[in-house]
């Protein structure tokens, strides 16, 4: 085979001979959940898999050859690729590397001067993948790429450069990832890695100029946050339905109603199940995998807030009672928190139920997050007269704390071991049923889907990964433990 020039089929047969086995031939393609189909167009993904033999005498799986296929179909008018977005969503282990490291090869010696880049979840996978595996295990350890490439190890300028003048290269996941780049191949790699678009929107426009670029998105799915990949399979799956889309889509995942331990789903889902994974490996994980994990690794699905949520479930609904706070004199505590779209205000008021005499706390949201904010939490603390007002500069009040300062109104500071304290508490509190509330709907919703993340050697609520608002929550929270660590703690707490 040429280095950096045309490949024929005949030269793919050359590869083929003595690499494979005879059932290859008659492997039946899983057909993915959602799909592109292939259609009549001419293809250069037997280029890709002839790459895939040059570097590692493997054949392609039949999904790969299948999204191979479709992803590199030509337009007969113009000879340049048809589709400039291809996404693929795979369960974990399935063969994307394998896919993926054919594709950048192919694509780098498909004419001169190619720039490609390749980005994996943060920038030292990227190193691990494209240099220690690629360079190093795949393309070194083959004769016939002797001196047709070098390796550039330099930190934060890692890269494969071909002696045609392409190359391969990663960068970091930043809004300037690319920049002062012009690509042909644009490939991010554990897309599920990505809340917001700001790679993609640093990538794509590097590619304009191309004559047929693409930009590559591959993952499997995430826990939730994963907005980037989220944001392309609404895309993806839009564009099944018209005919004039650009994108080219792969969805190979179980629906809500699957079930996890029916190996029917597992073959559903898995495309390379009986062939590279054994299934009984597969009953092996579900056996020690929590439901939440195995949904996503293996069935490329994300997990529900029932079995995501960091309260167990009915907890929440358990403490349900109307209270009422008693606000005449008593020991009262303020937290504020600022919603993370910056709307609005929550603020949270714990003192002592009139009906029981235990704590109560009371949560109200101001839609301002501003001049309005401080004058209604000035009004509220001249008639309540609280002990304590407290907020999380961290959490994103620190403009709120600082006005308020200006105001007259000394904050306390919520610290990082007085979080995990707070949060604590409050677990405790709800799972213990000492708690009781009125069912207010903010509330309800934030209690109710609220994650968690490692915070020392402890947790505190996540506000990032959690699918609904978390700024009544944590109002709460910081209100609950702050009176229990200030004025101790009484049987039958309640939250109103």
């Amino acid at each position: 085979m040429k280095v950096g020039g045309p490949v024929r089929e005949s030269e793919v047969s050359e590869y083929r001979l003595g690499l494979t086995c005879p059932f290859m031939e008659t492997l039946q393609l899983t057909a993915p959940r959602f799909g592109t189909p292939r259609s009549d167009r001419p293809t250069r993904g037997d280029t890709v898999e002839a790459a895939s033999l040059l570097i590692g005498r493997t054949r392609f799986l039949p999904w790969q050859r299948h999204v191979s296929d479709v992803a590199n179909e030509i337009d007969p008018e113009t000879g340049l690729l048809h589709y400039e977005t291809v996404v693929i969503v795979v369960p974990r282990q399935q063969g994307k590397t394998t896919l993926l490291e054919p594709t950048l090869v192919a694509a780098a010696l498909r004419r001169p001067d190619v720039d490609v880049v390749y980005t994996a979840q943060d920038r030292q996978m990227s190193k691990r993948r494209l240099i220690d595996e690629l360079a190093d295990k795949r393309l070194a350890r083959r004769s016939e790429l002797s001196g047709t490439f070098k390796v550039r190890r330099s930190n934060g300028s890692e890269s494969i450069r071909w002696e045609n003048g392409s190359q391969i290269t990663t960068v970091a996941n930043t809004d300037e990832a690319g920049h002062g780049l012009t690509l042909d191949l644009a490939c991010l790699d554990e897309a599920f890695s990505h809340d917001d678009l700001t790679v993609v929107t640093a990538l794509e426009p590097t590619t304009i100029t191309r004559p047929d670029p693409q930009v590559w998105i591959v993952s499997t799915v995430g826990d939730g946050s994963d907005g980037l990949l989220q944001h392309y399979q609404e895309l993806g799956e839009s564009s099944l339905s018209d005919p004039r889309s650009k994108i080219a889509y792969f969805e190979w995942s179980a629906t809500d109603d699957d079930d996890r331990d029916d190996p029917a789903t597992w073959a559903r889902v898995m495309p390379s199940l009986g062939l590279t994974i054994d299934p009984e490996r597969i009953r092996g994980r579900r056996a020690t995998l929590t439901p939440e994990v195995f949904d996503r690794a293996y069935l490329c699905r994300r997990p529900s807030f029932e079995l995501s949520a960091k309260l167990p479930s009915g907890a929440w609904e358990r403490c349900a009672s109307p209270c009422q706070l008693d606000l005449g004199p008593s020991q009262l505590v303020i937290a504020l928190d600022v919603a993370a779209d910056r709307v609005s205000t929550s603020v949270a008021v714990a003192g002592l139920s009139t009906s029981t005499g235990q704590l109560a706390v009371l949560t109200h949201s101001i839609p301002s997050v501003s001049a309005a904010a401080v004058d209604e939490i000035r009004t509220l603390i001249g008639r309540l007269g609280p002990s304590r007002v407290l907020a999380d500069r961290r959490a994103g009040a620190g403009a709120l704390i600082d006005a308020l300062a200006l105001a007259g109104i000394p904050i306390s500071e919520v610290s990082a071991s007085q979080l995990v304290s707070h949060c604590g508490a409050m677990f405790d509190a709800i799972v213990a049923n000492e708690l009781h509330h009125d069912s207010q709907p903010a509330l309800d919703a934030a209690a109710r889907a609220a994650l968690s993340r490692p915070l020392g050697d402890s947790w505190a609520w996540d506000r990032r990964r959690s699918p609904v608002e978390l700024s009544p929550l944590l109002a709460a929270t910081h209100a609950v433990g702050a009176h229990r660590a200030m004025f101790g703690v009484s049987t039958g707490l309640g939250i109103y």
